[in-house]
Protein backbone atom coordinates (compact mmCIF):
# COMPACT_ATOMS: atom_id res chain seq x y z
CA UNK A 1 0.00 0.00 0.00
CA UNK A 2 1.35 3.65 -0.73
CA UNK A 3 0.84 6.50 1.46
CA UNK A 4 0.88 10.30 0.40
CA UNK A 5 2.14 13.18 1.56
CA UNK A 6 1.42 16.79 1.37
CA UNK A 7 4.43 19.40 1.15
CA UNK A 8 3.53 22.76 -0.13
CA UNK A 9 5.50 25.78 -0.61
CA UNK A 10 4.96 29.06 -1.92
CA UNK A 11 6.81 29.20 -5.39
CA UNK A 12 6.05 33.27 -6.74
CA UNK A 13 8.06 34.42 -9.59
CA UNK A 14 8.69 38.28 -9.58
CA UNK A 15 9.04 38.42 -13.20
CA UNK A 16 6.15 37.15 -14.71
CA UNK A 17 2.69 39.08 -15.16
CA UNK A 18 0.30 37.76 -17.35
CA UNK A 19 -2.87 38.35 -18.92
CA UNK A 20 -6.03 37.07 -16.98
CA UNK A 21 -8.24 35.04 -19.33
CA UNK A 22 -11.59 36.56 -19.93
CA UNK A 23 -11.06 40.49 -18.78
CA UNK A 24 -11.85 42.53 -21.48
CA UNK A 25 -10.07 45.55 -19.72
CA UNK A 26 -6.90 43.51 -20.44
CA UNK A 27 -5.87 44.54 -16.84
CA UNK A 28 -3.09 42.09 -15.35
CA UNK A 29 -2.53 40.24 -12.10
CA UNK A 30 -0.59 41.30 -9.88
CA UNK A 31 2.13 39.01 -8.75
CA UNK A 32 1.91 37.98 -5.08
CA UNK A 33 5.36 39.05 -4.49
CA UNK A 34 5.07 42.28 -5.90
CA UNK A 35 1.64 43.49 -4.42
CA UNK A 36 1.67 46.54 -2.19
CA UNK A 37 -0.81 45.09 -0.30
CA UNK A 38 -1.82 41.48 -1.06
CA UNK A 39 -4.92 39.68 -0.19
CA UNK A 40 -5.71 39.20 3.19
CA UNK A 41 -7.07 35.76 4.03
CA UNK A 42 -10.16 35.33 6.87
CA UNK A 43 -8.84 35.73 10.14
CA UNK A 44 -5.85 37.62 9.46
CA UNK A 45 -7.48 41.33 9.55
CA UNK A 46 -6.63 42.31 13.05
CA UNK A 47 -3.03 41.93 12.32
CA UNK A 48 -1.64 46.45 12.03
CA UNK A 49 1.32 45.97 9.74
CA UNK A 50 0.75 44.43 6.14
CA UNK A 51 3.89 42.29 6.54
CA UNK A 52 2.11 40.28 9.71
CA UNK A 53 -0.98 40.06 7.80
CA UNK A 54 0.95 38.60 5.15
CA UNK A 55 2.17 35.83 7.04
CA UNK A 56 -0.81 35.24 8.88
CA UNK A 57 -2.53 34.72 5.67
CA UNK A 58 0.02 32.73 4.21
CA UNK A 59 0.10 30.66 7.54
CA UNK A 60 -4.08 29.73 6.74
CA UNK A 61 -3.51 29.24 3.16
CA UNK A 62 -1.00 26.22 4.12
CA UNK A 63 -2.76 25.40 7.01
CA UNK A 64 -6.25 25.31 4.87
CA UNK A 65 -4.38 22.78 2.00
CA UNK A 66 -2.94 20.69 4.64
CA UNK A 67 -5.75 20.20 6.84
CA UNK A 68 -8.69 19.38 3.44
CA UNK A 69 -5.99 17.13 1.52
CA UNK A 70 -7.19 13.91 0.65
CA UNK A 71 -4.99 11.40 1.13
CA UNK A 72 -6.89 8.98 -0.44
CA UNK A 73 -5.67 9.74 -4.18
CA UNK A 74 -2.84 7.08 -3.37
CA UNK A 75 -4.80 4.91 -2.89
CA UNK A 76 -4.31 1.59 -5.32
CA UNK A 77 -1.67 4.17 -7.13
CA UNK A 78 0.50 2.67 -9.72
CA UNK A 79 2.58 4.99 -9.38
CA UNK A 80 6.34 5.05 -8.38
CA UNK A 81 7.86 5.62 -5.12
CA UNK A 82 9.04 9.28 -5.23
CA UNK A 83 7.91 13.16 -5.85
CA UNK A 84 5.18 14.12 -7.90
CA UNK A 85 4.92 18.10 -7.95
CA UNK A 86 1.95 19.72 -9.90
CA UNK A 87 2.24 23.81 -9.92
CA UNK A 88 -0.79 25.65 -9.33
CA UNK A 89 -1.53 28.92 -10.39
CA UNK A 90 -4.92 31.09 -8.75
CA UNK A 91 -6.18 34.51 -9.04
CA UNK A 92 -7.43 35.92 -5.70
CA UNK A 93 -9.83 38.77 -7.80
CA UNK A 94 -11.06 42.13 -6.46
CA UNK A 95 -14.09 40.29 -4.95
CA UNK A 96 -11.42 37.85 -2.70
CA UNK A 97 -12.42 35.18 -5.01
CA UNK A 98 -10.88 32.18 -6.02
CA UNK A 99 -10.41 32.28 -9.85
CA UNK A 100 -8.69 31.13 -13.18
CA UNK A 101 -7.00 28.11 -11.30
CA UNK A 102 -4.75 26.11 -13.37
CA UNK A 103 -2.25 23.15 -13.23
CA UNK A 104 1.34 22.56 -14.70
CA UNK A 105 3.12 19.75 -13.67
CA UNK A 106 2.01 15.55 -13.33
CA UNK A 107 -0.54 14.52 -15.57
CA UNK A 108 -1.52 11.91 -13.29
CA UNK A 109 -5.30 12.85 -12.83
CA UNK A 110 -5.92 11.99 -9.27
CA UNK A 111 -3.31 14.45 -7.81
CA UNK A 112 -4.40 16.83 -10.86
CA UNK A 113 -7.97 16.94 -9.65
CA UNK A 114 -7.07 16.93 -5.95
CA UNK A 115 -4.89 20.07 -6.77
CA UNK A 116 -7.43 21.64 -8.43
CA UNK A 117 -10.16 20.89 -5.89
CA UNK A 118 -7.92 22.30 -2.74
CA UNK A 119 -7.29 25.23 -4.59
CA UNK A 120 -10.93 25.76 -5.17
CA UNK A 121 -12.33 25.17 -1.85
CA UNK A 122 -10.12 28.05 0.03
CA UNK A 123 -12.79 30.34 1.44
CA UNK A 124 -13.12 34.04 0.09
CA UNK A 125 -10.42 36.62 1.32
CA UNK A 126 -11.94 39.18 3.90
CA UNK A 127 -9.87 41.87 2.14
CA UNK A 128 -8.36 41.31 -2.12
CA UNK A 129 -5.15 42.94 -3.15
CA UNK A 130 -4.23 46.58 -3.25
CA UNK A 131 -1.49 48.06 -5.61
CA UNK A 132 -0.96 51.74 -6.34
CA UNK A 133 -4.13 52.49 -4.31
CA UNK A 134 -6.00 50.47 -6.32
CA UNK A 135 -7.68 47.28 -6.22
CA UNK A 136 -6.25 44.93 -8.42
CA UNK A 137 -6.45 40.62 -9.26
CA UNK A 138 -3.73 39.21 -7.77
CA UNK A 139 -1.77 35.90 -8.90
CA UNK A 140 -0.58 33.27 -6.63
CA UNK A 141 1.65 31.07 -7.62
CA UNK A 142 1.78 27.40 -5.35
CA UNK A 143 3.95 24.36 -5.72
CA UNK A 144 2.15 21.06 -4.15
CA UNK A 145 4.40 18.32 -3.86
CA UNK A 146 2.58 14.56 -3.77
CA UNK A 147 4.94 12.04 -2.08
CA UNK A 148 4.15 8.12 -2.87
CA UNK A 149 6.01 6.04 -0.30
CA UNK A 150 5.40 2.40 0.32
CA UNK A 151 4.50 1.42 3.56
CA UNK A 152 7.29 -1.54 4.91
CA UNK A 153 5.54 -3.66 7.12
Amino acid sequence: MKNILLFIFFLISTLAFSQEKGNSKNERPVEFIMAQNPPIYKGCEGFKSTSSKNICSNKKLMEHIDNNFDASVSTNTSLEVGNYEITVTFIVDKQGNITNVETKGSEYTPFVKEAIRLINSIPKYSSPGIQNEKIVNVRYTIPIVFTVEKNIH
